[in-house]
């Protein structure tokens, strides 16, 4: 009997001590719940502020209104955890961590009130601050994740191979997420600059992504306790280790290179988000599986606490014969316990455990039935607290995913309305480039008449040219001709001049001569009359010598008259011949000047010769220019037809390229708007109807076909342009109108929605209308 119940008292110290192992497992899944949620909150106040500092001018709403909510939340989950660790921080190892994790906290503080006082005074923020700001937000989830090592060293030697094994999972699926959250933060901050990455910021980006590949190795190697969760660790390589890193190495090659990113921060930084998300994911799958394993722990520990007490009931039946007193002492009470304990086992925390006050084996067993019964008091309250955070959060993610929709959804067509109006503008420009290449092609014809024309005036100038240049050289030759006569006539003259001269002198010597036959004739007379007086003294004897002397008197008179005679001649022909050098002379002046004129004209002759020539070789290349004019005129007729062409081409591109725009818009919109249920604004399935109907749009009422309709709005085509935001109502064949407000206009038709819960009302109507409808 004794060993009996030494056995069973063994046995339920075992299973007691297996339910304290539980409890503090749950404890300790708590705690790994409470850091994760401040390491994600950290991560997403660091990667946001990272990304509204790094370009501030081109930060959304979204995003500057999502930095204060981030930072609130980064602040509650610190509480809540320091809330949660509660006594185990006396721990002095607990302790050091969680001081290390306030000294953190301080520094992010006083790094918040840098930053915002940047943001505030507009402009850009220093690099400085932007570069210290990493650092210091990553040294609080450092220290996070030294105060959970920290826990799971001092919980977890306790723990069964399976529990420990999750917790070590956990924390390798933390650090994946951080350090995937550091690389997407820093990776978002240098492409929204524009920037190439530093030698620094690259190392970082290494560094971090080693410590992904690590702790995604390690978890990888540690899942062969937890095979379910292959599903959710194919999620996260498809996802992170696919997609993401196929674009995180082309930046890095862009950024090596000093290229244009291929892609924006956001788009980075919404795909990274996608593969983070993956990873929290398959931590909530782990989490799931960990209570699965600390709640059938726990169920072991009842079950051998139930077999136990059962032991211990039938060794006090065997002992009923030992003693009325043994039975009171052992089995009422035992009895008892096991009433309260199955009322507990049924979450009946509030029963009243027999046998508290007893200081045997019974009141040791009372005691640690209180301790489970506690636990699973504070275990109620902790699953109901983690109810309501459970709901807050999704309530908050609710809230992000909405406004991340909206927010795309608003960029989406405000992008998509800006390329629109660039597409129409280039389209405006096509054609008014296809109307100047039509005129262009237009004046380039008169051009080229113009062309045509002025060669022919070109050609005519050129001949008529050269015949005034054959005119002006046989001038030329003609004066060249002149002038050499007149040089003969020059000669000429003055050959006669120097024979007139020749003639002058004979005469003067004629003259003399003249004057000797004169001088002689005087002398003569004299003699004669000398030869008369002797005559006459003589007598009759010297009558016949007075006749001689008188016929020689009368010879000398005659000589004297004629020599008078020939001196008058002479000196007539002295003076003609005097009178004919100076004629010679002023002919040879004259034809000395004529050939001095006849000289410069034919310098000028042969200047106008030089220059006609010139002139003529100018026409020429002037009607060589025409034809090239022509040619080159004819080309730009054609070139301007060709970009006439073009320009139409381009035009019916432009076309094209807005509805492809606009399809876009609205497919990533629908993809958007359908890819979780927290975003979808149908709140139901959408039937196809094809059916007309009438929108009373104020005064007016306008026939539309309604393509499909759901119970948040419906899709109508043919439908006028209605104002974004306009109220009206939809009527089907006579069903009860449908009030809507009108959400967007796009090429496929018009999108409503109704106001208030249209819900019955659509789904009578399908009914009714469409007995099969299809739903979509």
């Amino acid at each position: 009997m004794v060993l009996v119940l030494g056995f069973a008292v063994a046995q339920m110290s075992r299973a007691l001590g297996e339910l304290r192992a539980a409890s503090g497992a749950e404890r300790l899944e708590r705690v790994a719940l409470a850091v994760q949620e401040l390491v994600w909150a950290v991560g997403a106040e660091r990667d946001g502020l990272n990304l509204l500092a790094g370009n501030p001018r081109a930060a959304t709403d979204a995003l500057k209104g999502a930095v204060p909510r981030d930072r609130a939340e980064t602040d509650r989950r610190l509480k809540a955890l320091l809330a949660e660790m509660g006594d185990n921080l006396a721990a002095p190892e607990l302790a050091k961590a969680a001081q290390g994790l306030r000294d953190a906290k301080a520094k992010l503080d006083a790094q918040r009130a840098a930053l915002d006082k940047a943001l505030a005074a507009g402009g850009s923020v220093p690099f400085d601050l932007r570069r210290d700001w990493l650092p210091t937000a990553n040294g609080v989830a450092d220290a996070t994740l030294a105060l959970w090592g920290a826990a799971l060293e001092s919980g977890g030697a306790a723990l069964g191979g399976d529990l420990r094994a999750g917790f070590h999972l956990a924390e390798d699926l933390m650090l994946v997420a951080e350090f995937a959250s550091r690389e997407r933060g820093l990776l978002a901050g240098v492409v929204a600059g524009g920037l190439p990455l530093t030698p620094a910021q690259l190392d970082q980006v290494s560094r971090a992504h080693g410590r992904i590949e690590g702790a995604w190795e390690s978890f990888g190697g540690g899942m062969g306790r937890f095979p379910s969760l292959t599903p959710a660790a194919e999620g996260i390589r498809e996802r992170y280790f696919g997609q993401v890193d196929a674009l995180r190495r082309r930046l890095m090659e862009a950024s090596a290179k000093n290229l244009d990113y291929p892609a924006p921060a956001t788009d980075w930084f919404a795909l990274a988000a996608q593969g983070i998300e993956a990873m929290a994911a398959a931590s909530r799958e782990l989490s799931v599986q960990v209570d699965e394993r600390v709640e059938a722990a726990k169920a072991a520990a009842r079950l051998n606490i139930a077999l136990a007490l059962a032991v211990l009931g039938v060794a006090a039946g065997l002992g009923l014969a030992s003693g009325f007193v043994i039975v009171r002492q052992v089995v009422q009470p035992l009895r008892g316990m096991t009433k309260a304990m199955a009322r507990l086992a049924d979450g009946d925390w509030a029963v009243t455990v027999p046998g508290q006050d007893r200081r045997d084996e019974i009141g040791a067993m009372a005691q640690a039935v209180l301790v489970f019964q506690r636990q699973g008091l504070e275990r109620a309250q902790l699953l109901a607290e983690q109810e309501g955070s459970r709901a807050a959060a999704e309530r908050v993610r609710r809230e992000a995913l909405q406004l991340m929709a909206g927010t795309v959804e608003g960029e989406t067509r405000q992008a998509v309305g800006l390329v629109a109006e660039r597409t129409a503008a280039m389209a405006e420009a096509a054609t008014a480039m296809a109307g100047s290449a039509r005129h262009v092609q237009d004046n380039s014809q008169g051009v080229a008449a113009a062309a045509e024309e002025a060669l022919a005036t070109a050609q005519a100038v050129a001949t008529a040219t050269e015949q005034l240049t054959a005119s002006i050289q046989e001038i030329a030759s003609q004066v060249t001709l002149a002038t050499q006569v007149s040089g003969g006539a020059v000669r000429k003259g003055e050959e006669a001049a120097g024979i007139i001269g020749s003639l002058a002198d004979s005469v003067g010597q004629i003259g003399m001569v003249a004057e000797l036959i004169r001088g002689i004739a005087e002398q003569t007379n004299l003699l004669a009359l000398n030869a008369t007086i002797e005559a006459a003294r003589a007598g009759e004897a010297g009558r016949g010598f007075a006749i001689v002397a008188a016929e020689v008197k009368s010879l000398a008179s005659q000589t004297a008259q004629a020599t008078a005679d020939i001196g008058v001649k002479l000196a007539e022909i002295s003076d003609i011949t005097g009178a004919s050098v100076s004629a010679v002379r002023d002919m040879g002046g004259a034809i000395r000047n004529m050939d001095e004129v006849s000289t410069a004209i034919a310098a000028a002759m042969e200047q106008q010769s030089a220059a006609t020539q010139e002139i003529a070789r100018n026409v020429a290349q002037t009607a060589e220019a025409a034809r090239d004019v022509a040619h080159c005129i004819t080309q730009v007729s054609g070139e301007a037809a060709t970009s006439g062409e073009r320009a139409q081409q381009v035009q019916a591109i432009a076309g094209e390229l807005s509805d492809s725009i606009t399809a876009l818009c609205e497919t990533l919109i629908r993809v958007v708007r359908t890819s979780t249920t927290e975003v979808d604004r149908r709140g139901g399935p959408r039937y196809r109807l094809d059916r007309p109907g009438t929108l009373e749009l104020g005064p007016g009422t306008h026939p539309v076909q309604v393509i499909d309709i759901s119970d948040g709005g419906a899709l109508v085509a043919g439908a006028p342009d209605l104002p974004v935001g306009g109220n009206g109502l939809l009527r089907l064949d006579g069903t009860p109108a449908l009030p809507f407000t009108v959400l967007a206009q796009a090429a496929k038709g018009t999108n409503l929605r109704f106001a208030g819960d249209a819900g019955p009302a659509v789904r009578a109507l399908v009914r009714d209308l469409v007995p099969m409808a299809e739903a979509g």
